[in-house]
Parts: C-alpha cells; sequence; structure tokens
C-alpha cells in the first residue's frame, strides 16, 4: 500500500519500501521478517548487505502503476514502476 508521508514513517507493522536491509535466515531478528523475506528473498539485494540480510525494494521517487490486462480470459495484473524523470509533467 502506498504512503504518502514520509515525515511520519509506515503505520505500525509496515516498511518503508526505501532499500532498507532487514535481517534474513540465521541473523537475529530474521523472526519479525520471516514471512517477507519467503515472499522476496534476496530478488532486491544491491550488493554490500551485511551477511545474512535482505532488502526491500527502494520506490522512492517511483510512481507505481496498476494495469489489469484481460489475456485469454484470464485476469493478470502488471505493476509498471516509473521512475520520477520518466514522466512527462
Amino acid at each position: 500500500m502506498p504512503w504518502p508521508n514520509r515525515e511520519i514513517g509506515a503505520p505500525s507493522g509496515w516498511l518503508l519500501c526505501n532499500g532498507g536491509e532487514y535481517p534474513g535466515p540465521g541473523a537475529s531478528g530474521y523472526d519479525e521478517y520471516w514471512q517477507l523475506y519467503q515472499e522476496i528473498g534476496t530478488t532486491y539485494n544491491t550488493g554490500g548487505e551485511t551477511t545474512n540480510h535482505f532488502r526491500v525494494p527502494n520506490l522512492q521517487d517511483r510512481l507505481i502503476v496498476d494495469v489489469v490486462v484481460h489475456w485469454e480470459t484470464k485476469v493478470r495484473r502488471l505493476v509498471v514502476i516509473l521512475v520520477v524523470r520518466q514522466m512527462q509533467i
């Protein structure tokens, strides 16, 4: 869920998609983030992470566009992420 106020931070129980690093398997604190790790793993790691840690995506300065595509009678969701400089203002 997009959160429009970076001054306050994310609501309780949510994380900001700011490229932050969180404990993965074998790290202290993993029990709090294990479900997220099961979903995204190390997909958003950029290199240089602390041992046994993973990153969330960095969506700062990006706009998420959700598009529903009907293809062969199946509904598919496509999430397009646009970098601010790609958008015409």
